[in-house]
């Protein structure tokens, strides 16, 4: 499994792909709509990385991550959505400074990669108060 930070806003979303300990790489802003996020996935498939293999993680801000998030379960990813105030304390404690959005997208991806958070219960599940899972 290979964790993708997402950093997501109204009108774009910053990605950083943790490949392994050593080799890690980020991709400029794409749009926050159905072609930046198959954009997303095109990017990561030129890595090598499958929909399968990606660990997704995001925060859980406002409502932007929503579409996102049920686009790439759909596709296939691991998706989790965390409470940004674990970012944030996740942040100082591996003493990371800065707060760009593309600074961000870093910090969730080693969140991702580190903590191994729960899956995602994605609003489409969650209103029929069944958890989304995979085998």
């Amino acid at each position: 499994m290979f964790a993708l930070g997402l950093d997501i806003g109204k009108d774009s979303l910053y990605a950083h792909l943790q490949l392994n300990d050593d080799l890690e790489v980020s991709l400029p802003d794409l749009p926050n709509t159905p072609t930046g996020f198959k954009g997303l996935l095109h990017w990561a498939q030129q890595h090598g990385v499958t929909p399968t293999e990606l660990h997704v993680v995001m925060e859980a801000t406002g409502v932007y991550w929503e579409q996102c998030a049920n686009f790439l379960f759909s596709a296939g990813c691991t998706v989790s959505v965390v409470n940004p105030t674990s970012i944030k304390y996740f942040a100082r404690a591996t003493l990371k400074r800065g707060k760009t959005d593309r600074m961000d997208a870093v910090v969730i991806a080693l969140y991702g990669a580190m903590m191994r958070p729960s899956t995602l219960v994605t609003t489409q599940y969650s209103a029929a108060g069944t958890q989304a899972t995979r085998p």
